[in-house]
């Protein structure tokens, strides 16, 4: 299929051994970075509910939360998002000069 800017439209691509892909396949073993599932963390802080967007990150797979402001978002902890990543993801929230990590599931 043809992009109206001149540009072919792909499922996938390889770029460096990078599988860049819309949304993650569970059984996927290549590093792999994808959308999709727009991730947020959901917290409980001082009382308070605290949602913000976030990454999802495993051993071979980053998932991207959305950066506009009108998109939805996910719980980062979501079976689905579990599901696509595997076990042992974390949640990946950059805050200043820091990266905050949250274990999703053991």
């Amino acid at each position: 299929m043809v992009d109206r800017c001149g540009g072919v439209v792909v499922d996938e691509a390889e770029v460096d051994g990078l599988i860049l892909r819309h949304e993650a396949v569970p059984d996927e073993v290549r590093p792999e970075l994808s959308g999709h599932f727009h991730p947020k963390l959901r917290l409980r802080v001082r009382g308070r509910s605290v949602s913000r967007r976030c990454f999802v990150a495993s051993a071979c797979k980053l998932i991207l939360p959305a950066f506009g402001a009108l998109t939805g978002g996910l719980d980062a902890a979501h079976p689905e998002i579990v599901r696509a990543v595997g076990r042992g993801a974390e949640a990946l929230i950059p805050v200043e000069d820091r990266l905050l990590r949250f274990r999703l599931a053991a």
